[in-house]
């Protein structure tokens, strides 16, 4: 591990509050684009704030104040609203999963518009009552095998003397 010397640490976070992308960093002091990302989050350095950047963190606290709310209905608590949010009408991104959530996914995981069902799931089961049923169908063949086999074995077998 070669350490860094301060030279390369100012321009690195000189080139960061730039807006300059790890790579390009990484190119002009002789880094890798990883050892850059390390050494800036380890020295608490971050990004000039972007329109993105606002976008993310207010969808983040817009998340947080959402899973609150669920969670607090969970646990049958108030949550101090005029009007109850129906639990049909939860809408949970990956991050916000957890054992008492249903995970069944809905829509098209590369639209924007994707998410997942949300809903209390049943005891020892991943998903809400109406996706169970869906997810945890008897396998036709599977029945049929069984019927077969059970005529089988259920047949006297006798034992003929060879000639």
């Amino acid at each position: 591990m070669v350490a860094w010397t301060t030279q390369q640490v100012n321009k690195a976070v000189n080139m960061w509050k730039e807006g300059k992308t790890a790579t390009e960093i990484s190119n002009k002091i002789s880094k890798s684009r990883n050892a850059v990302i390390g050494k800036l989050n380890r020295l608490g350095v971050k990004k000039p704030n972007s329109n993105a950047t606002n976008e993310t963190s207010l969808d983040k606290e817009e998340n947080k104040a959402t899973r609150d709310k669920i969670d607090k209905q969970l646990n049958g608590q108030s949550t101090g609203d005029t009007q109850p949010t129906q639990l049909e009408d939860r809408r949970l991104s990956l991050l916000y999963l957890n054992e008492k959530t249903c995970r069944w996914p809905i829509g098209d995981p590369s639209t924007k518009n994707f998410w997942f069902c949300g809903k209390p799931t049943l005891l020892n089961k991943g998903y809400c009552a109406q996706h169970s049923e869906l997810a945890f169908q008897p396998n036709p063949v599977k029945k049929e095998k069984s019927e077969l086999q059970a005529r089988v074995i259920s047949r006297p077998y006798t034992l003929t003397p060879k000639k």
